[in-house]
């Protein structure tokens, strides 16, 4: 299912139609830069690729006398974030996210001594770092325990009781 999204809408429209005169934006998106933006292989163009096509966008714009409040409205972006493109002497790269600690790191070494003892059940595992103190939920052990088993060619198991449905009561549940 495609989702209509009007902000990359206009930036689409504004990189592949040719160059306007310094004005004034017009209502309609037919004016701008002339480029294209680059695909992944699923068809969709990369976070990072629409960031460098909206500043290259931004930086067309600017050089063509548009303001920055008209950019703003004709690019549908915060006007502080075309001031930040046009300060920024190059495309303003993000710096790669730092790996955030995880509750189950300080039983990862477990974790994989037990999987490297031929012990591939995730619930097994789950209830054995539960007892040596661990207080994360199991779905994290689980998790981790499903990438292992991907990773060593071993069909992923199906958890019972999970549910994609609606959950209902049992028929005699309530009955004493």
């Amino acid at each position: 299912m495609k989702i209509f999204d009007p902000q990359r809408a206009a930036i689409e429209a504004t990189l592949r139609s040719p160059a306007a005169a310094p004005a004034a934006p017009a209502a309609d998106a037919d004016t701008g830069p002339t480029a294209v933006l680059p695909r992944t292989d699923a068809g969709e163009p990369s976070p990072t690729d629409r960031r460098r096509a909206r500043y290259d966008a931004v930086c067309s714009l600017h050089a063509q006398g548009w303001s920055i409040r008209a950019i703003a409205d004709h690019l549908g972006l915060h006007r502080a974030t075309i001031r930040t493109y046009l300060r920024s002497p190059r495309f303003p790269e993000r710096p790669p996210r730092s790996r955030q600690p995880s509750v189950r790191d300080p039983f990862t070494p477990y974790i994989l001594e037990r999987w490297n003892a031929g012990c591939h059940t995730g619930t097994m595992i789950a209830r054995e770092v539960k007892a040596l103190g661990y207080r994360g939920s199991a779905t994290t052990v689980l998790t981790y325990i499903t990438r292992l088993r991907i990773a060593a060619g071993i069909p992923p198991k199906r958890r019972v009781g999970v549910t994609a449905g609606v959950i209902t009561d049992p028929p005699h549940a309530h009955q004493a």
